[in-house]
């Protein structure tokens, strides 16, 4: 993360080094998962387009959901009133912006544990709001990566904290994978080329009594060669599996790919091996059944083998960012 931080110098922004605080003596970070709190003042906010630019951001859709669910619950406060019990927030962006700010260019700061611990805080000043902005542009995508790269490592930090570890030695025994899982998860498929996790659970949200289920999905094959890794290719390979893995209710129902809405397809560095991410929507053939799903597609060059790691989930009326996100945190705690 530091490294793309550097980056910025190239930009025509100052980078100051990184602010922390003394470990010992802080207390905890407090917030809610996902949450983002944005340090700027009301006139910036309501009456400059820095605020438009800012909500149409930091609130933009997250990705492969079938309901649009924003990228970070945002929450606001102005820069005199950040101070007490609300500067432990674990999450900060500071938008600063006035004479006390002078420098010849505009000025970002970052810091993990400056005012509370697992606290990460990306401070961005300048004189005057339009320098503000023309810098926020050119910086953007490092910063918004950055708050989520940060939520995924916490994310796959609660995983280890409570581990179901009987699946974990179990996928483990079976395929020589490590995985992280947390307690809830249990092996439903164990074989050497493919295994299947499962969770399962009525929950509460918005006052109703909801149903809810992920499942993980390990499988291994062969490596055909680069061609796999085509568009098309990419999305045979995948439904070939999971057709033959998740069945619906009804006869002749399995899981497929949805591709009304096309997925999103990227290269990855995999621990240094060749990787796609796959991030869409899935249904059941024959149901009116469907939601979210990630998966990487690895190539394992040690022994030419080809696996794909599949993470699905469905829950009717629930929101589904933070299940994605654990979901994403699970497989990308994977090491062969």
């Amino acid at each position: 993360m530091r490294l793309f931080f550097a980056l910025l110098v190239c930009l025509g922004i100052s980078l100051v080094s990184c602010f922390s605080g003394h470990e010992n003596m802080l207390p905890n970070a407090v917030g809610a998962e996902g949450e983002l709190l944005l340090v700027i003042d009301d006139d910036m906010w309501r009456e400059h387009p820095m605020g438009d630019t800012l909500r149409d951001i930091l609130q933009q859709p997250f990705p492969g959901l079938p309901q649009a669910e924003p990228l970070f619950r945002l929450s606001r406060v102005q820069e005199v009133d950040f101070s007490g019990s609300i500067r432990r927030h674990q999450s900060v962006f500071m938008a600063l912006v006035g004479p006390e700010h002078r420098s010849p260019k505009p000025t970002i700061q970052y810091g993990h544990d400056p005012f509370a611990q697992g606290q990460f805080v990306v401070r961005l000043s300048a004189n005057h709001p339009n320098e503000w902005l023309a810098a926020f542009h050119k910086m953007r995508d490092p910063i918004i990566d950055s708050f989520k790269t940060i939520d995924l490592h916490r994310k796959m930090a609660r995983l280890k904290a409570a581990p179901a570890q009987t699946a974990i030695d179990s996928i483990k025994a079976y395929q020589g994978l490590h995985i992280d899982l947390p307690q809830g998860y249990q092996a439903m498929v164990l074989g050497k080329s493919k295994s299947v996790l499962h969770y399962e659970a009525e929950r509460i949200e918005k006052g109703k009594q909801l149903f809810l289920s992920k499942s993980v999905l390990l499988a291994k094959r062969p490596y055909p060669g680069p061609q796999v890794f085509a568009y098309d290719s990419l999305l045979q390979f995948i439904d070939r599996i999971t057709t033959q893995t998740f069945f619906g209710e009804n006869e002749g129902s399995y899981l497929v790919t949805e591709i009304r809405e096309a997925p999103e397809v990227k290269y990855l560095d995999w621990h240094g091996n060749y990787a796609m991410e796959i991030r869409g929507l899935w249904r059941m053939s024959n149901e009116f059944k469907g939601g979210p799903f990630l998966a990487y597609a690895v190539v394992d060059e040690a022994t030419q083998s080809l696996y794909l790691f599949h993470a699905h989930a469905y829950g009717p009326g629930l929101d589904k960012r933070v299940h994605m996100l654990e979901l994403e945190a699970i497989l990308r705690s994977i090491r062969f």
